[in-house]
């Protein structure tokens, strides 16, 4: 990997021999930008990786609901049908798909 553009010209500065005071100055400070510059790549990626993971959990959550809403329409039809035999499927079959989910 090459040396970033910031440093080699802090190096080249530092060699010159014109204005000694200015030159350390600018070296200083191209530097200091340089490790500023990474800090904030890396704290970028830092944030992407967090988005992504949010990303993921609020997937999660919206199946997690509707899984939720399944479950609450197969109980409700539990008490109030009178079929009792095929709302009974309907519950077992919502509670297997829930838990299968939940693997």
């Amino acid at each position: 990997m090459s040396k970033p553009e910031a440093l080699q010209l802090a190096d080249a500065l530092v060699a010159d021999r014109w204005h000694p005071r200015y030159r350390e100055h600018a070296a200083a400070e191209l530097r200091r930008l340089h490790a500023e510059n990474e800090r904030l790549t890396t704290l970028l990626a830092d944030v992407g990786q967090v988005e992504a993971e949010l990303a993921e959990k609020s997937d999660e959550v919206h199946r997690l609901h509707a899984v939720n809403a399944e479950l609450l329409e197969a109980l409700k039809r539990l008490l109030t049908d009178e079929d009792y035999p095929q709302a009974e499927r309907v519950a077992r079959a919502a509670i297997a798909k829930a838990e299968g989910e939940a693997k």
